[in-house]
């Protein structure tokens, strides 16, 4: 009897270990929660208390899709083989910001990291406790609601940080 009722401690044992691995497995490595509300830095409303400018401002719109009707017609097209040069492609663009004074990068990749598919994995160096949330839509490439918004947070930020008709900005930022 003694058996019987240790096996069936066993059993029961590792259908409790089994199921917390399961539920743990789906929340670290399948869950993608999105969350709610503001994403990103914090936009400071005092910038915007004033008038920048009264004279016409050109504002450049940039498209989200930087492979926009390329299609992967072959395999030097696929979606790997463009992250794989991906880094050089980025070490040119901050090479040509530096070298020029009115250029400034603004801080997308910082910005969304920790907040891709690995979002919830509190041990990663780039988890991000005050917001672990995933910032992305289903198909994993373009920002969802809130990425979107941290997006246009940095944008701003950035602006403020850097342009010459912020009446807040003083000569020395």
């Amino acid at each position: 009897m003694k058996s019987k009722r240790s096996r069936l401690l066993a059993l029961c044992g590792m259908g409790l270990l089994l199921t917390l691995a399961a539920l743990g497995y789906i929340r670290f490595y399948i869950s993608r929660p999105v969350g709610s509300g503001p994403a990103g830095p914090v936009v400071a409303r005092e910038s915007f208390d004033k008038p920048w400018s009264d004279r016409q401002v050109l504002l450049l719109g940039i498209g989200d899709s930087v492979t926009a009707g390329l299609g992967a017609k072959n395999a030097n097209h696929s979606y790997f083989q463009r992250l794989a040069i991906h880094a050089e492609y980025n070490q040119v663009i901050h090479r040509c910001a530096e070298a020029r004074e009115q250029v400034h990068l603004v801080p997308m990749y910082r910005t969304f990291l920790g907040h891709g598919g690995h979002c919830c994995q509190f041990w990663r160096p780039f988890y991000d406790s005050s917001d672990p949330h995933y910032w992305f839509y289903d198909n994993v490439e373009d920002p969802n609601d809130r990425g979107y918004d941290a997006i246009r947070r940095i944008f701003i930020n950035s602006i403020i940080a850097h342009s010459a008709l912020n009446p807040t900005r003083t000569a020395s930022d």
